[in-house]
């Protein structure tokens, strides 16, 4: 069995994907050189890598589960896999934190407004 190094993986795909270090970074809620650190190891938390994948649109769970004995092949009558579920889950994380900044937004907005009435 080959190890897999995910960080330089995850390098291919933002290459070809022409997405900067820094906009993943800041993306992922990371420093610049955090991520560069993260891209040399190789492993990356599962947690991270998911939300690096929603924003790639790349499955980096493929690489182990290619290596894997087990078959998580969903079932003729439609279950998900568990990378489907992992992709949803990093989705929704992208998507939750996206609603807080908008919430935030939105108080600071309206912070504004009641002021400009008085």
């Amino acid at each position: 069995m080959v190890k897999v190094h995910i960080g330089n993986k995850v390098k291919e795909v933002l290459r070809k994907e022409r997405i900067p270090v820094a906009k993943l970074a800041e993306k992922i809620h990371l420093t610049r050189d955090a991520a560069y650190k993260m891209l040399k190891k190789e492993t990356i938390p599962m947690d991270q890598l998911r939300k690096i994948g929603a924003i790639t649109g790349h499955d980096f769970f493929q690489y182990y589960r290619d290596q894997s004995t087990v078959d998580d092949t969903p079932p003729p009558y439609g279950y998900a896999t568990t990378n489907d579920v992992a992709l949803v889950s990093a989705k929704v994380d992208l998507i939750m934190e996206k609603m807080v900044a908008l919430q935030k937004s939105i108080e600071m907005l309206a912070a504004k407004q009641t002021r400009k009435k008085k």
